[in-house]
């Protein structure tokens, strides 16, 4: 697991050999903000911009470290301890 700017983190599976980007949400109203998976997109010459809701590689630096991460997987909840915030994540129901 590697962290980034923009409150991005990357997991990755050994055993499939895939990753997913998932963004974090700081809401207050939520108790377990959900994670929201984020399509990223490469960008070529010519190509001003992708649609709104891609992210284009150049933007994500993943060299951030995460300072510590849990996971409970009875309860379905993700902890993740980044430089200034803590996260808590968990599955929607």
């Amino acid at each position: 697991m590697t962290g980034s700017y923009k409150d991005f983190f990357r997991v990755f599976d050994c055993n499939i050999k895939r990753d997913v980007i998932p963004k974090t949400s700081i809401e207050i109203t939520k108790p377990r903000p959900f994670l929201q998976p984020r399509r990223v997109c490469a960008t070529a010459p010519g190509v001003s911009k992708c649609k709104k809701e891609k992210l284009t590689v150049d933007c994500l630096s993943f060299n951030q470290n995460i300072f510590r991460s849990a996971w409970y997987p009875q309860d379905k909840i993700l902890v993740i301890a980044a430089t200034r915030n803590h996260y808590l994540f968990t599955e929607p129901r």
